[in-house]
C-alpha cells in the first residue's frame, strides 16, 4: 500500500511503524517492508533450497540474527544427512505415517499430530513479519527413474520411466507408479514425482491433517492450547493495529491472547478454527542434483517467451515446459495452503524409499492411486471455482 493511500491521521503512525521495522536486529539487506490491510509488515528474502545450517527450525533463536548476514543468492552447500547435526533431524511418526522434521531441541516438544519442531517461544511469535517459516515440517523424499534407451519396459503399462514418492516406510500415502508419455526420461519423471508429492499433500495428508488437529483441540491437550494462544495472540496484534488505524481505540483481547495461564478456565473450543488450520512446511528431500537446481537457482534467470521457457541466453530449457507446470503448482499451493515448498538434494543413498518405490514401478510393482488424487484434486479446484463465482454473483 503506498504512503499517498495512507489516511491522514494514520500517517505518522505508519512513519514510526516502518522506522520501528527498519530497526529490527534480524533483517537481511533482501527483506523488504510491504503494505498489507491498513498496516505494514517486512517480508523475509529466502531461498527455496533447504539449507540445515541457515535453517530457523534447527537452528532456534540463534537464527534470527544470524541472518543479517546470509546471501540468499549463493546459499552454502547444505549439511548431508550424515553430518553429525542432522542425525535423527527426520522422524517418522507411526500414527499419521509421515516423516517430520525434528528441531535444535531434538525430540523435546515433538508430539503427534502437531508434530513442532521446537516449542515457538513466546517472544518469537511476531505478527509483524511476513515469510516466518511456520513450526513445523513435512518430509517427502521422491525419485525419478528411467530405463537405458533401447531396454525393454517389464511394466504392465509399457511405460520406461517411473516415479516413487516416500512419506515413511509403509505410509499409506507412499507411491510407486508409471509415467505414461513415451519420451519420459528419468529428468522428466523427478519432476513428476514433485508433482505428485503436492497433489498427495493437497488432496489427502492436508484434510487428513486437520482432522487430527481437529480431534486434538476438542481433547483440550496442553501442547494445542499452547499453539492457541499464540496465534490468538498474533491475531490479537494485528486486530490492535488495524483498531487503532481506524479509530484510535483497540479491541479488547480474546481469551487467553497474549499466551495467558491455560488453566484459568477457557475453553480451547472458542477457538477451533485456529489450531485445525495450522500451516506446516515441506521439504522434499530429492537425489537429482539437475532438477533441484533448476527449481531452485536456474528458474529464476530463465524467461517466458511466446510460451515457451527460455535460458537467460535465450535458448529453450530442456524439458521446459514440465518446469512451467512446476512453477504454477508451487504458487498454487503456497498461496492457498499457506505452505512453504522447499527442496532438499541428498544422496542416492540417502534417498533409498523414494528409490526402490520408482524402481518397483519399473518392474510393474504399483503402489498409491495419484489417479484418484489427480481427479480429487481437479474436483477441488471446480468446488473452489463455484464458490468464488457464487460470491461474486451474491456481490454483484
Amino acid at each position: 500500500m503506498a504512503d499517498s493511500t495512507v489516511p491522514r491521521g494514520a500517517r505518522a503512525y505508519f512513519e514510526s511503524w516502518k522506522e520501528f521495522i527498519r530497526d529490527q536486529e534480524d533483517l537481511n539487506s533482501k527483506d523488504v517492508i510491504i503494505g498489507v490491510v491498513q498496516s505494514w509488515i517486512y517480508a523475509l528474502y529466502d531461498t527455496r533450497y533447504f539449507v540445515p545450517q541457515w535453517d530457523e527450525q534447527l537452528l532456534g533463536p540463534a537464527w534470527r540474527q544470524r541472518r543479517q548476514k546470509w546471501d540468499f543468492e549463493n546459499p552454502p552447500k547444505p549439511w548431508p544427512l550424515t553430518d553429525p547435526k542432522m542425525k535423527d533431524a527426520f522422524k517418522h511418526c507411526d500414527k499419521c505415517q509421515l516423516t517430520w522434521l525434528v528441531g535444535y531441541s531434538k525430540l523435546e516438544h515433538h508430539d503427534h499430530p502437531q508434530h513442532l519442531a521446537w516449542k515457538i517461544p513466546e517472544d518469537d511469535t511476531n505478527a509483524n513479519r511476513a515469510g516466518l517459516i511456520t513450526g513445523c515440517s513435512l518430509v517427502i523424499h521422491i525419485h525419478g527413474d528411467a530405463l537405458p534407451k533401447g531396454q525393454a519396459s517389464k511394466s504392465p503399462t509399457g511405460s520406461t520411466a517411473s516415479l516413487g514418492v516416500f512419506f515413511g516406510p509403509d505410509s499409506k500415502f507412499n507411491i510407486a507408479g508409471p509415467c505414461s508419455e513415451a519420451q519420459y526420461d528419468a529428468e522428466i519423471a523427478e519432476l513428476a514425482a514433485v508433482m505428485s508429492a503436492l497433489v498427495i499433500v493437497q488432496v489427502m495428508v492436508v484434510d487428513e491433517h486437520k482432522e487430527l488437529l481437529s480431534e486434538t483441540v476438542k481433547g483440550k491437550s496442553e501442547e494445542t492450547t499452547t499453539i492457541e494462544e499464540h496465534l490468538a495472540s498474533l491475531d490479537f496484534e494485528l486486530m490492535q493495529r488495524s483498531s487503532a488505524q481506524t479509530s484510535g481505540s483497540a479491541p479488547p483481547p480474546p481469551q487467553n491472547a497474549g499466551g495467558s495461564n491455560s488453566s484459568s478456565g477457557s475453553s480451547s473450543a472458542a477457538l477451533p478454527y485456529k489450531t485445525d488450520k495450522l500451516p506446516f512446511r515441506i521439504i522434499l528431500v530429492s537425489d537429482n542434483a539437475q532438477v533441484v537446481d533448476n527449481i531452485c537457482k536456474y528458474r529464476k534467470q530463465w524467461r517466458e517467451e511466446g510460451g515457451k521457457l527460455l535460458t537467460k541466453h535465450r535458448k529453450p530449457v530442456k524439458n521446459g515446459r514440465y518446469y512451467q507446470d512446476i512453477e504454477r503448482v508451487l504458487t498454487a499451493i503456497e498461496a492457498r495452503c499457506a505452505f512453504v515448498v522447499k527442496f532438499y538434494c541428498v544422496s542416492k543413498e540417502r534417498n533409498k524409499g523414494a528409490a526402490e518405490l520408482a524402481k518397483d514401478a519399473l518392474q510393474g510393482k504399483f503402489c498409491g492411486n495419484v489417479r484418484k488424487a489427480v481427479e480429487l484434486s481437479k474436483l477441488k479446484a471446480k468446488a473452489e471455482e463455484q464458490s468464488s463465482a457464487s460470491a461474486q454473483e451474491e456481490v454483484l
